[in-house]
């Protein structure tokens, strides 16, 4: 195909690329884009960046499958994303979550991407999907731009985000980590407690990969009991642990899983969690809440606190066999009632296991 450029006002009707005015052309039964007005140095850059994301201009020129044109040596290597949801096999779903658990990356969510033999830095963009994000601060990250080369049809890669910590552990080897923050009752802390993660094959012909979560994600939907009111409830503290829970989780950095960091004496200890309160929360309920978790088993701890605003405090310890698995949600509907506190801390509860199941939302 030929690009030409001309100073002359044309009557086709247009359509803009990278801020240029473009017309489609027939001479001689071949199809010409022409450029007016445009500085052809100037341009130059612009149109290797964005002629292969404009499907009419693609197919025009190329003439076959936009993802898969001969002569891309050099195009910018960028992906949409899907993650897949948190669905329970009954009693429905769990209340709407305000961060990534409901399944969709937010503009400015930054992964890293494990290519090539490199670590990249991504960020997302709700117009683009992830691109290239090279000035991203982490450790031993690799701000060289990943392409495509002529030919090259697939890249192997590990994915994760949308936080993690990368440090050395000396001769060249690094750790990767991530945490989940204690004041999971702000929003910001909330979300960026979470950890998806995958291990596939990008194809250039489709460049999408499909996430999935690696904390587990705990929900407490707490109901009033015997003399107390739904205010009583709605009004009380919250806390999940009693400095006995996991906050951090090293990554595989083959696979990506997560396994909980059980730390030396003189590390981070467990920890007590501030829930994050629901957008929502379901009928018959005073108050719902939620937090995430590195996978973990929390058999015979204190889980669950409650503290009404008399002083009086109730409590769950977790029953044996109380595993949290990466992935999967824990639903635990609680009835709180004053008068169980004696002769021991208790709640009445039941709780719903939801696993993941491999619906998703597209996000491109």
């Amino acid at each position: 195909p030929r690009v030409r450029r001309q100073r002359q006002m044309c009557i086709e009707t247009g359509a803009t690329l990278c801020d240029f005015r473009w017309w489609l052309h027939e001479e001689d039964e071949m199809k010409d884009m022409i450029l007016t007005d445009a500085d052809t140095e100037s341009f130059q850059q612009e149109l290797f960046e964005a002629i292969y994301s404009v499907p009419n201009v693609k197919n025009e020129i190329a003439g076959n499958d936009p993802e898969t044109a001969t002569g891309g040596d050099g195009t910018s290597v960028t992906f949409g994303a899907t993650i897949a949801a948190r669905e329970g096999h009954d009693n429905g779903n769990a209340p709407a979550s305000r961060a990534i658990p409901d399944g969709t990356f937010a503009e400015g969510d930054q992964i890293l991407v494990h290519m090539d033999g490199k670590r990249k830095a991504f960020v997302y963009s709700t117009a683009q999907g992830f691109v290239h994000a090279p000035n991203y601060p982490g450790t031993n990250v690799d701000p060289t731009p990943p392409v495509w080369q002529d030919g090259e049809a697939e890249k192997s890669l590990l994915a994760y985000g949308p936080t993690a910590c990368i440090s050395s552990a000396g001769d060249g080897e690094y750790i990767y980590e991530v945490y989940v923050s204690v004041a999971q009752n702000d929003d910001r802390e909330y979300k960026y407690s979470d950890y998806v993660y995958t291990a596939q094959t990008l194809y250039r012909s489709n460049p999408k990969l499909s996430f999935r979560h690696g904390m587990a994600r705990v929900v407490l939907r707490l109901r009033s009991g015997g003399s107390l009111t739904d205010e009583d409830v709605a009004g009380a503290s919250v806390l999940l642990g009693d400095k006995n829970l996991f906050t951090r989780a090293d990554i595989d950095p083959q696979t990506g899983t997560l396994t909980a960091h059980k730390p030396k004496p003189n590390g981070l200890q467990p920890q007590t969690i501030t829930p994050h309160r629901c957008a929502d929360t379901p009928a018959g309920y005073a108050v719902a809440y939620e937090a995430l978790l590195p996978p973990q088993d929390v058999s015979g701890k204190e889980f669950i606190q409650v503290r009404l605003s008399d002083g009086t405090e109730l409590g769950y310890i977790a029953e044996s066999g109380s595993m949290l698995e990466g992935g999967h949600e824990y639903i635990y509907n609680v009835t709180v009632d004053a008068a169980q506190q004696v002769p021991a801390k208790n709640i009445s509860y039941s709780i719903t296991r939801h696993v993941h199941r491999p619906t998703s939302q597209t996000t491109e």
